[in-house]
């Protein structure tokens, strides 16, 4: 990509290392070796000098943490339950409450430590309502925002044709989150975008960002001091238009053309 680009500095703001995809299984099988470091190898090489590990339930926050202990100083996590996982708080052993209470603690130790530096993934997805209904979704959200003004870091945020719910909670707790946050892999509208960015909130931007010529338009449109770049890697290599994007080097490469 060049020496210009190689001396370019990045961060990718939200890739979910701990799948084990990355370590060469899928679906439970080993179908090649771990390439884990070569990932991460690759990105260092065009110039990502930290990654931002999600967690998207308690188990992979714990695993998301336990990575950043691993490649300390280059890879950080985030502490959180993703909204798709929501029913996960109701099935948990100890309740509800307990889960939320290690979700709590886990954040807290992992921010003291200074290997968790954003809260969640957390938000609405009602694009998804098979995999945790409204009812939950809505609750829990709005429980992990209160956990949010307790652990007093940057929100790492995930909305999904759910903006007026989203928006309303949001909004309401804001004001105590100095830190503020993003919403990752952003997908709605140009006025969904305007709203979010004069709540002072940024946009992760990744190959989902980039799919329609509807999107590439919202993405013009971003103020460029609010745009984080981000692969989410491997979820979107499950779509064959966004294979590329799973890496953080190919991701950036696409960027250019934006």
């Amino acid at each position: 990509m060049g020496d210009s680009t190689k001396e370019r500095k990045y961060i990718d703001i939200g890739i979910n290392l701990g799948d084990p995809v990355f370590r060469g299984k899928y679906h439970g099988k080993n179908v090649h070796e771990d390439d884990l470091q070569d990932i991460i190898d690759r990105a260092v090489e065009v110039g990502c000098r930290k990654f931002m590990i999600t967690g998207s339930d308690l188990h992979e926050s714990r695993h998301a943490v336990d990575l950043a202990r691993e490649h300390s100083g280059l890879c950080y996590a985030t502490v959180g339950v993703h909204p798709c996982s929501a029913k996960l708080f109701d099935s948990y052993a100890g309740g509800p409450e307990k889960y939320l209470a290690e979700i709590k603690a886990l954040a807290m130790s992992a921010k003291e430590s200074g290997h968790a530096v954003a809260f969640g993934e957390i938000g609405l997805d009602y694009d998804r309502l098979f995999l945790s209904p409204k009812d939950q979704q809505l609750k829990y959200f709005e429980a992990q925002l209160e956990v949010a003004v307790e652990v007093q870091l940057p929100l790492f945020l995930h909305s999904r044709a759910a903006s007026e719910d989203f928006e309303r909670l949001l909004s309401a707790r804001l004001p105590q989150l100095p830190k503020g946050g993003l919403v990752h892999s952003f997908t709605g509208t140009i006025e969904e975008m305007q709203r979010l960015v004069a709540l002072g909130l940024d946009l992760g931007v990744n190959g989902c960002s980039l799919k329609t010529d509807e999107n590439l338009e919202v993405v013009k449109a971003m103020p460029l001091d609010r745009i984080q770049i981000e692969t989410d890697g491997p979820w979107v290599s499950h779509r064959s238009f966004l294979s590329a994007f799973r890496e953080f080097c190919y991701l950036l490469n696409h960027l250019c053309f934006v």
